[in-house]
């Protein structure tokens, strides 16, 4: 399967880092996809100009079709290709 937006929502801002980087977020991400699939570069390519730098995403995937939680987040955002 591929990204789907709709399931993808902001949970809260975090508030900026201690270094005074951009303030930060928590977003819950809901969807079939295996997490192998999900945490690939590029996965989240059509939230690009939503997810930033930093940012920890809630995900819930399927292995096997058992549902698991897991906790991700951005590690590379250029603007145009994320990870």
């Amino acid at each position: 399967m591929a990204f789907t937006l709709k399931t993808l929502t902001k949970v809260a801002d975090l508030g900026a880092w201690a270094d005074g980087a951009a303030p930060k977020s928590l977003w819950y991400y809901s969807s079939a996809d295996a997490i192998a699939d999900i945490n690939t570069a590029d996965y989240f390519l059509p939230a690009i100009n939503l997810l930033k730098l930093g940012d920890t995403l809630l995900i819930v995937g399927a292995t096997g079709g058992t549902p698991l939680q897991y906790f991700a987040y951005v590690n590379a955002n250029s603007g145009t290709a994320i990870d």
